[in-house]
């Protein structure tokens, strides 16, 4: 799948999804799950603008300038609750800046790096930058999360409450 315009919103599917920004600004990686059994199974060996999804083995990882979600990409999971640390993300009420972890493989977003199902984080990990989500509540990046990479030029994302979505800079 390519975006043709921008604003194009393409919407990942169980199994191995090939989606492409194709230069088009603005373009919304769109997830449907529920929970985050269904969001493995949905994003399980996708492609986002050549940069892999794997929600099982991180080594797995395409790493790479231009690989990715990128700076102009919007990436949304319409049904499932995230969390920064103990905060809601969609209740949040406003926006809600993730700072590049490069130091350890633990989720911060509380500041302690305690397993909190949902929490998210910008790892730079394996050598690759990744946006996890701690899909096992272990508070520590491995194999039961799911890994989105993001270009290696990343280093925050960006909760959009006016999106409810996540962009990158």
């Amino acid at each position: 799948m390519s975006a043709r315009q921008n604003g194009d919103m393409l919407t990942g599917r169980d199994g191995s999804d090939f989606m492409w920004s194709g230069g088009f600004q603005n373009v919304i990686f769109n997830y449907e799950s529920p929970d985050f059994p269904s969001l493995r199974a949905e994003a399980y060996m996708d492609e986002i603008n050549g940069g892999f999804v794997d929600a099982y083995n991180p080594n797995n990882a395409i790493t790479g300038f231009g690989l990715g979600l990128g700076r102009s990409d919007i990436l949304q999971f319409q049904n499932l609750a995230l969390k920064y640390g103990t905060s809601a993300l969609n209740s949040a009420g406003g926006n809600v800046t993730i700072s590049l972890n490069n130091s350890s493989d633990y989720f911060l977003g509380d500041g302690s790096g305690n397993g909190i199902l949902g929490d998210v984080c910008l790892f730079e990990y394996y050598g690759n930058k990744m946006f996890v989500i701690d899909g096992d509540g272990s508070g520590q990046a491995g194999g039961g999360d799911i890994m989105f990479d993001v270009d290696d030029s990343i280093t925050s994302a960006k909760y959009d409450a006016s999106l409810d979505a996540f962009t990158f800079a």
